[in-house]
């Protein structure tokens, strides 16, 4: 029934249905398409408003005319009138090559049938009728027959009237003071990823549906142009030239057309094939000379990377800064939009909890912004314990499905026998058990929820006992016992400060386990993460610096990944910086960086955060000296200049003959071989570097 419909006309034709439901009458007919649309189309309310006709006025005349039934029927039927409505509204459609059915088609085609329960009252209401369909007539000379349209996207038709933007007055405000101008009269919104610049479009949009914006503004029609819709189907010289002309000639012609372009740094090259001309520039004459008012949306680094290097076409733009929303106004959006949720989803959400999620969001989703990460987050939180509780309640759900399958195959049977008294049953029946289903997974969020999410989005370490990360460590390492105890210290006060960074020097003579403990902390710590381990022995020349942060423009490579460009999507990671004594300077540099501002510029121009890792760097106590520091142990030089960009420096010591017979006794190995292997492998000089390799290869021949 609801075929070539768009959305709106769509709804507006259910809730017909419903209205003819909550009216309990026989079927569904002229007066129930008036009803929804008095309820539901906002440009056919102010059409009818003229004439005093209202959704409650014209309910309270079909009661008195027409009255209630006693008995309802659970199956819609359409009256041959309403059919003719119909058909009647997409033979108009097609005629005039519109995309979809308009609400105000529907009620043309009413007006114009004549005849019917809806068009008698209207006349009982005192409706000229004439006047009315001469009206219509003229609103229908709108922009949606033309072609523009068939690439576009009208936003007054397709914004639901009931949701609305929260914090956003002073911006809208702005947009509104440039659209009224004379000349210059196009602004272009310009603020991070996800601060909702096409949202306070779509809340512009709205209020002129609402009339509540200026007078100058309240006929405006705003299409959104996407320069891949433009584009497409091009395939010769000169068509996409062509095709954008009759557009802006449609757009000068229809003088309450706003376009709005998002994106809008895709129209600089957009058709600007070998030989052609860009869409920024055939849009140049007529912004200079105000003929079309076009709103831009971009990001900030798109916008300084693309336009600003187009000085003609930056200032044919006012440029309005989308800052990103403060903690509250998020908060409110999130309780403003909660019911949604909650019907979509049907789920529980509490205001504490809304209010939990924009602070857990803020904290932990750093990377982006408001009110998008926190929007995004209560979708998947959703998501998430919707999901659970459906593995919680499998079976009882598989059972409630068969039984609604089995009702819905008998009423479909009793329809198509003719007995709809039964079917009417079978509906009801199944009414009931489809609010039991939605009884049983009507759930609440909890905090854990919460955090399990962002956990799983942000591969944030998910660690609670930490006597038992201690034994494990003890258990891979030895001789260390008291450097452990240390390290698990600031492990445990990293993990308090889940989003602050952490950094740990570790320093000892070679083979007393400083690069293994970090390897296997890292691990032990954070299993959601990989490690980035950066071995500095591979960053001793002056050209290495490359290799972290990226390559300049201009040279080969600069597309290229870098290491450090992991830490962006895995911002808990574990970095280990090994053998820190053989960084160049320049390499080493970049490292005091790192640890003293926690953030870095990448080769783009980007900046890469480091405030949510934990970074260990391991040297030999004996390089001190390629660091220009004397023989003395570190506690001595603390206030030097490697220590002092540490939050802590922990020792290991030297490997001794009873911790050597200890790890040997533990593999295995007799005590007649204990002295040989210790003086064999030097391990009380060498460390433990070739203890594995030894035993592995005694254990094989063995």
């Amino acid at each position: 029934m609801f075929f070539n419909f768009g959305l709106e006309v769509s709804k507006v034709l259910k809730k017909a249905e419903e209205e003819r439901y909550n009216l309990r009458h026989p079927y569904v007919g002229s007066e129930h398409l008036l009803l929804s649309i008095l309820k539901y189309d906002k440009t056919c309310i102010n059409i009818l408003k003229k004439y005093d006709i209202t959704y409650e006025i014209f309910k309270e005349e079909l009661i008195d005319v027409v009255g209630k039934c006693t008995k309802n029927m659970e199956i819609n039927l359409y009256t041959p009138l309403l059919k003719r409505i119909i058909a009647n509204a997409l033979e108009d459609k097609n005629e005039q090559k519109k995309q979809n059915v308009t609400c105000k088609d529907l009620l043309l085609a009413l007006i114009e049938e004549a005849e019917g329960i809806a068009f008698r009252l209207l006349i009982g209401l005192g409706v000229d009728v004439e006047k009315l369909h001469k009206d219509l007539k003229d609103t229908k000379k709108d922009p949606g027959h033309l072609k523009i349209m068939e690439i576009g996207c009208n936003l007054n038709e397709t914004i639901s009237m009931d949701e609305n933007i929260i914090g956003r007055e002073k911006e809208i405000e702005q947009i509104t003071e440039v659209l009224l101008r004379k000349k210059k009269n196009n602004p272009i919104l310009v603020g991070k990823a996800g601060v909702g610049k096409t949202a306070i479009v779509e809340e512009l949009a709205r209020l002129i549906n609402n009339k509540e914006l200026c007078l100058e503004l309240q006929d405006k029609v705003i299409v959104m142009l996407e320069m891949g819709s433009l584009v497409a189907g091009t395939k010769y010289r000169g068509e996409f030239e062509e095709r954008l002309t009759k557009i802006i000639e449609e757009v000068v012609d229809n003088k309450n057309i706003i376009l709005f372009i998002d994106e809008i740094h895709t129209m600089l090259n957009a058709g600007g094939s070998e030989g052609a001309i860009s869409a920024s520039d055939i849009l140049k004459p007529y912004l200079a000379r105000g003929d079309l008012k076009i709103i831009g949306a971009t990001t900030t680094h798109e916008y300084d990377k693309y336009l600003t290097k187009d000085k003609a076409l930056e200032r044919r733009f006012e440029k309005i800064l989308i800052e990103e929303p403060s903690l509250e106004e998020t908060k409110d959006l999130l309780k403003g939009i909660k019911n949604e949720y909650e019907n979509f989803h049907n789920i529980t959400l509490t205001d504490p909890i809304l209010d939990k999620i924009v602070e857990l969001a803020d904290r932990y989703l750093s990377n982006k912004s408001n009110p998008d990460k926190s929007i995004e987050l209560l979708d998947t939180i959703c998501s998430h314990v919707k999901l659970k509780q459906n593995i919680k309640n499998k079976d009882d759900l598989s059972n409630h499905l068969l039984n609604k399958q089995t009702l819905n195959d008998l009423k479909t049977k009793c329809i198509k026998e003719g007995n709809f008294e039964k079917a009417s049953f079978y509906c009801n029946e199944e009414l009931k058990l489809n609010n039991k289903i939605s009884s049983k997974n009507n759930i609440t969020i909890s905090e854990e929820d919460i955090l399990k999410v962002i956990a799983n989005k942000t591969k944030m370490p998910v660690l609670t006992d930490l006597s038992n990360l201690e034994m494990k460590l003890k258990n891979k390492i030895f001789g260390q016992n008291e450097s452990l105890e240390k390290i698990i210290f600031h492990i445990k006060d990293k993990i308090e400060n889940i989003d602050t960074k952490k950094s740990l020097l570790i320093y000892g003579p070679s083979g007393v386990g400083k690069t293994y403990c970090a390897k296997q902390l890292a691990n032990l710590y954070n299993p959601n993460t990989k490690i980035l381990i950066v071995d500095l022995k591979e960053y001793q020349k002056e050209t290495s610096l490359s290799k972290l942060i990226g390559v300049s423009a201009g040279y080969i490579g600069y597309n290229d990944n870098y290491v450090l460009k992991q830490i962006k999507d895995y911002p808990y990671s574990v970095i280990l910086f090994d053998n820190i004594e053989y960084a160049s300077s320049e390499v080493l540099n970049l490292i005091f960086k790192i640890l003293d501002d926690s953030f870095i510029t990448d080769a783009k121009g980007e900046i890469i955060n480091f405030n949510k890792t934990l970074i260990i760097a391991t040297t030999k106590e004996e390089s001190k000296l390629s660091l220009g520091f004397n023989k003395e142990s570190l506690e001595h030089i603390s206030n030097k200049e490697l220590s002092s960009h540490f939050d802590a420096v922990i020792k290991f010591n030297k490997i001794s003959k009873s911790e050597c017979i200890h790890l040997l006794e533990n593999n295995n190995v007799s005590k007649e071989e204990h002295e040989k292997i210790i003086n064999e492998l030097e391990l009380e000089k060498q460390g433990l570097k070739n203890i594995n390799k030894y035993l592995k290869k005694n254990l094989q021949s063995s």
